[in-house]
């Protein structure tokens, strides 16, 4: 547990905003976990760098930052470092550093006069400029972003970015857009399902380039010491290390939010790749040898195995607000029977599904570990909701009470790692 006392000394004086609670929401925002000791420092030296150059912190300095460095307007500093990613973050200067905390503040504060210091931003040159300002008026419901949100949701496509020396790898754009679906859904306009699809097909279209199928039909494989030959094996004996399974979390996002949003006939017309995945592989042993992973889907799935899945979770999108918060650890459906008939219901009126088509749907969502990981990355275990729950209604009471290390629950702000982290299970444990 940690206070978040440490940013009273910042804070605005007498309750006014930004509070300590806000400021850490704003860190949050900007992608520290606050897990290591280094990120409280970090946090702690750019705030009294920024309050060195600007005094206290207040609403009317960080509008009056923003406005002054808005695009096209002149800033003093010049780029002495040179910068390889500078399309990404902009020169590397502290106005340029000021400026992406003032947008993350004043995403987090929602001001009334928020909106037209953020509208410029949206044709910053600089992509992190564009997004926090997107995501600031997203939050705000302000239907002028509607136009910029095809174009960030198709740009910095997949798991894998421009690794760049200086910058490394802008992976808080994959972060930002898991945070920018949830946001679309939870404001729920229709006009937003566009490029949601959009940004879907995207995706399924750079993953067939980044991710080939493998060549066929003559292929070995060799997992400690077995042979596997045959069309598709590498996929299929390799399947939870395969970058594909990184590409498919992030297309899943997608299809969350398009089913939180009810649009269930925007799947239609997406491809959907041929091959069955898991989730989470099995460690199986023979007769008392070494282990070994064996997938847990034959491969005559395959033809409609990602459709299968897709399908699936729309309607776990759709029941989020009915089941969120009232379910535990749910390793397949049986665990869960009351969730199980409304998705079984959801898929009979919603996509027209017979009922072998809902079982066979049903029972690929399970057998590929969906059912397990989807309740745990969208957040509905009941303890999360209930540490949101406690967020929400903690809101305005004293700032040094005793705040979760990883801060109050999000499922936006889950990390890459936690995201991709595994249970292998072993039958001889």
């Amino acid at each position: 547990m940690v206070h978040s006392s440490f940013l009273r000394d910042f804070a605005a004086a007498d309750g006014a905003p930004p509070t300590a609670r806000q400021l850490y929401q704003t860190f949050r925002f900007l992608l520290y976990d606050f897990n290591y000791d280094e990120e409280f420092e970090a946090a702690r030296y750019r705030l009294a760098d920024f309050t060195e150059r600007w005094g206290n912190i207040t609403v009317d300095t960080l509008l009056e930052i923003g406005r002054r460095f808005a695009p096209g307007q002149p800033r003093s500093e010049v780029d002495v470092m040179g910068r390889d990613d500078v399309a990404f973050y902009g020169p590397s200067t502290s106005e340029e550093n000021d400026t992406y905390f003032v947008l993350a503040v004043l995403g987090v504060l929602c001001a009334p006069e928020t909106p037209a210091v953020l509208l410029p931003y949206l044709a910053s040159p600089y992509a992190i400029e564009r997004w926090l300002a997107a995501l600031g008026l997203v939050t705000m419901h302000d239907e002028r972003v509607l136009l910029s949100l095809e174009q960030m949701l198709t740009e910095f496509v997949g798991p894998m970015q421009p690794w760049t020396p200086q910058g490394g790898c802008p992976q808080n754009f994959q972060l930002w857009r898991h945070r920018l679906l949830r946001l679309l859904a939870d404001w729920g306009d229709p006009r937003v399902v566009s490029p949601i699809r959009a940004g879907l097909i995207a995706n399924v279209r750079a993953e067939e380039i980044a991710v080939p199928d493998p060549p066929e039909p003559d292929l070995e494989f060799v997992w400690n010491g077995h042979y596997y030959t045959g069309p598709g094996v590498e996929r299929r004996f390799y399947g939870f290390y395969s970058e594909q399974l990184e590409w498919v979390l992030g297309e899943h996002d997608f299809v969350y939010a398009l089913g939180r949003m009810g649009a269930f006939d925007a799947l239609e017309g997406v491809p959907t790749r041929r091959g069955a995945y898991s989730r989470q592989m099995a460690l199986t042993s023979e007769g008392g040898g070494a282990a070994y992973f064996e997938p847990c889907l034959p491969e005559d799935r395959a033809d409609g195995f990602r459709a299968n899945v897709w399908r699936v979770l729309m309607c776990f999108g759709a029941l989020e607000s009915q089941f969120c918060g009232k379910v535990g650890t749910t390793f397949d459906f049986s665990y869960a029977p009351e969730l199980a008939a409304a998705v079984e219901q959801m898929l009979t009126e919603k996509l027209e599904l017979d009922e072998e088509a809902r079982r066979r749907a049903m029972e690929d969502f399970d057998q590929a570990s969906w059912t397990y990981w989807t309740v745990i990355l969208y957040g509905w275990e009941a303890d999360s909701a209930r540490e949101q729950a406690i967020l929400e209604d903690g809101e305005g009471e004293d700032d040094s009470e005793e705040m979760e290390e990883s801060g109050p629950y999000d499922p936006s702000e889950i990390s890459l790692e936690d995201r991709e982290a595994q249970d292998f299970g072993s039958d001889d444990q």
